[in-house]
């Protein structure tokens, strides 16, 4: 059920992200579009994404979270974190409302699912506004949310972002995107 509601909330922010961006071009009726590196499930290497810095030279890679992705992440609200151009999905948090509640988070890390904890309280709140530092096996995402997008009119919030992921051997990539909150 848990995984249901995870996949489902990921992929629903996803589409709001989508369906929001304002300089979409309309398709040709004969046009076929390319598929996407998160439609494939490719490690994305585009703009908006620095290489592996540091560590023990091997990539950090995040892959895109799918519906295949076995994430178990709980929390009465949710947001997701979509790279750009590619609007790959690359992390998703939940979170309860009040403040004394920890967000969790997870991430397809090189095809496996992994699960992150919040290291500070505030709730759903500080997740919309603030992003937040999550550990997990080895590894610590900072999600940083940036400048605010323009409200589409409807109860989601959209900010620029980055998402640096460390690994404990000093490895450290960024990406750039879009953080999206929301019911």
């Amino acid at each position: 059920m848990m995984k249901a509601t995870v996949t489902a909330l990921a992929l629903s922010l996803a589409l709001v992200a989508a369906c929001s961006q304002e300089d979409a071009t309309p398709l040709e009726p004969d046009a076929v579009p390319a598929l996407t590196p998160a439609e494939t499930g490719e490690p994305l290497d585009k703009a908006g994404t620095s290489e592996t810095i540091g560590g023990d030279g091997s990539n950090i890679q995040l892959l895109p979270i799918t519906a295949d992705t076995d994430l178990d992440v709980e929390g009465e609200l949710g947001c997701s974190f979509q790279t750009e151009p590619d609007n790959a999905l690359l992390f998703v948090a939940k979170a309860n409302v009040g403040d004394e509640f920890r967000p969790r988070g997870g991430i397809n890390n090189n095809g496996y699912a992994e699960t992150l904890t919040g290291v500070e309280t505030g709730g759903f709140s500080a997740l919309e506004t603030e992003g937040g530092k999550f550990g997990g096996k080895g590894m610590t995402l900072t999600l940083t949310p940036n400048e605010k997008r323009v409200n589409d009119g409807t109860e989601t919030v959209s900010h620029s972002a980055d998402l640096l992921v460390q690994r404990a051997d000093g490895a450290e990539r960024t990406y750039q995107g879009v953080w999206t909150c929301g019911p």
